[in-house]
C-alpha cells in the first residue's frame, strides 16, 4: 500500500471532493405528506416535448469513505479557518471569499494556507505514529 504524500494541493483537492460527494448524496425528505393522486402516464409524444430532468450522480462508497475522513480533519482548525477552507472548497474566488469573511484577498489566502498546513502536520503525525 502506498503512502500518501500530504501537500496543500492534495488536502485542498480532498476538501473539494468532499463537497462534490456531499452534493451527490440523497437529500432528506419530509415525512408526513402524502399524495393520493394517481401517477400521470405520459404518451411518447408528450415525453419528447418535456424538458429533460437533470441526472443526479450517486456517490461511490470509496468517495463517501474519503469524505468522512476529510470531514474529521476540520476539527483540527479553528472556526475562521474552517470557513475559509469550506468557501475555497466550493471553488469561490479569493475576491468573493474576501467579501464574505472581511479578510483582504492575500490575507485570506495566507490564512487558508496556514489552516491546510495545520491539517498536513496532523496527518503527517498520524502517519508516523501509525
Amino acid at each position: 500500500m502506498t503512502q500518501i504524500i500530504w501537500t496543500m494541493d492534495v488536502v485542498a483537492n480532498r476538501f473539494e471532493e468532499a463537497v462534490e460527494t456531499l452534493n451527490k448524496l440523497p437529500g432528506g425528505s419530509v415525512r408526513g405528506y402524502a399524495t393520493f393522486w394517481p401517477d400521470v402516464i405520459y404518451t411518447p409524444a408528450e415525453l419528447t416535448r418535456q424538458t429533460p430532468k437533470s441526472v443526479k450522480f450517486i456517490a461511490l462508497p470509496e468517495q463517501i469513505t474519503r469524505m468522512e475522513q476529510t470531514l474529521m480533519w476540520i476539527e483540527w482548525v479553528n472556526e475562521a479557518e474552517r470557513k475559509l477552507i469550506w468557501l475555497r472548497a466550493y471553488r469561490m474566488t479569493w475576491r468573493e471569499i474576501g467579501r464574505r469573511t472581511g479578510y483582504p484577498k492575500t490575507s485570506g489566502h495566507r490564512y487558508w494556507q496556514g489552516a491546510l498546513t495545520k491539517i498536513i502536520e496532523r496527518l503527517e503525525e498520524k502517519k508516523r505514529t501509525g
